[in-house]
């Protein structure tokens, strides 16, 4: 995964996300933001793609795995 979409994605909701929301503690923490079948929070995103402080892709699912395996298959 590049580094750069996942830092685009964390910028956009965070943006999308604190305009909805009053409670600016709480926005981290929502599991708002749908990526190929995976429901993630900023936190998760920060934390656990980002930065591979407290989860990887050991913990959340691949978002892409799905895609990855389609493709591969029909290509063959």
């Amino acid at each position: 995964m590049r580094k750069t979409f996942w830092i685009n994605i964390y910028n956009a909701y965070y943006l999308i996300i604190s305009k909805e929301s009053t409670d600016n503690t709480s926005i981290y923490n929502l599991k708002r933001i749908k990526i190929a079948r995976s429901q993630l929070s900023l936190n998760d995103i920060e934390h656990g793609i980002l930065r591979k402080f407290k989860m990887g892709f050991g913990y959340l699912t691949n978002p892409f795995c799905f895609t990855q395996y389609f493709f591969r298959k029909n290509n063959h």
